[in-house]
């Protein structure tokens, strides 16, 4: 018997799998997509006697194919929060479904395995855009309050990286997210300690920029992102005062220009690159200053800080990449 996890890879989908797979461990064929890629069940080649699990999309959309898989002999295990439409009945079908409007389907999930991974059924809130519902959880779970800030940051980072017209789009492919996430049962541990993590925070940057994109101009982006830069640097620089000469006035002002005009060119590149490419620009924007610091203002770096950049880089580009 072959045992499938169809599922949405946005973080409902994800954190809903993960839930089931570190209850239910063993083997299983990964078939995902991006988060608007809700036919999945059609790309299913299961046979009589295998098992399907499908998670967080549409059973009216899938309508066709799961009726032939279940005429095939396939059982199929169904979890989901969206319009389903008639439900069938079947000897092998056996439906969680449940389309209100404070349910997502990890929580579906999270019911059915009576709260045994809850954690990951308040990411998956957070990520679907149910703050008041995974506050509930996580209360029930007694998760902190820093706890649940990380959480949420993991749960918006999971649910972004999904979005995309193909896999190609995305930062990270879904299925590659979930073979990593089931080394970690706790998403804390995941959110510390996964180099995915890293690459899926770019992602949500890069993300971020191409939708304002679609409303705003790239000289506002810009002006915004100086704006808050200028709130968090004026008052050290009004606190620390010190008067320089010309020169260093001349430097300061060339390092400005080239400075700007090289976060505006990234910014509009951001609008049409691929996530993944896009990611790997932002993850080098932090060396780019390491050099900056080494090169103008003398400043050295310990071996193994250096040793520890290089780790870290690689390890994203590698993500971004793969």
């Amino acid at each position: 018997m072959t045992r499938y996890y169809a599922f949405n890879g946005d973080a409902d989908g994800l954190c809903a799998v993960q839930q089931l797979r570190l209850a239910e461990p063993g083997p299983a064929q990964l078939v995902t997509g991006v988060k608007r890629d809700i036919n999945l069940l059609q790309r299913v080649s299961a046979a009589a006697g295998d098992y399907v699990i499908v998670l967080d999309i549409s059973l009216d959309a899938n309508r066709t194919a799961l009726m032939n898989l279940l005429h095939t002999g396939v059982a199929i295990r169904y979890f989901d929060h969206h319009h389903a439409g008639e439900v069938p009945g079947h000897s092998l079908f056996e439906p969680h479904i449940d389309c209100a409007a404070d349910v997502c389907t990890s929580i579906l999930v999270d019911r059915y395995l009576h709260g045994r991974h809850r954690a990951w059924a308040v990411t998956a809130a957070y990520g679907d855009g149910l703050p008041a519902v995974a506050a509930i959880l996580a209360g029930s779970a007694g998760l902190g309050r820093t706890t649940c800030a990380t959480l949420e940051e993991l749960g918006t980072c999971l649910n972004y990286n999904a979005y995309g017209e193909t896999l190609s789009d995305l930062h990270v492919h879904p299925a590659a997210l979930a073979e990593e996430m089931l080394a970690f049962a706790d998403p804390i541990d995941f959110a510390k300690n996964s180099h995915a993590c890293v690459s899926l925070a770019a992602g949500y940057v890069v993300v971020t920029i191409r939708q304002l994109h679609a409303t705003e101009h790239t000289s506002t982006i810009f002006a915004a992102q100086c704006a808050y830069g200028l709130l968090f640097c004026a008052p050290l620089a009004a606190t620390h005062h010190e008067s320089i000469g010309p020169i260093a006035w001349l430097v300061m002002t060339l390092a400005g220009v080239f400075a700007a005009g090289g976060q505006i060119s990234m910014t509009r590149a951001f609008r049409e690159l691929p996530v993944a490419e896009g990611s790997l620009l932002q993850m080098l924007v932090p060396l780019g200053v390491a050099l900056g610091g080494a090169l103008f203002f003398r400043e050295r770096f310990a071996l193994h800080e250096l040793v520890g950049a290089a780790l870290i880089l690689a390890g994203c580009a590698v993500t971004a990449l793969r």
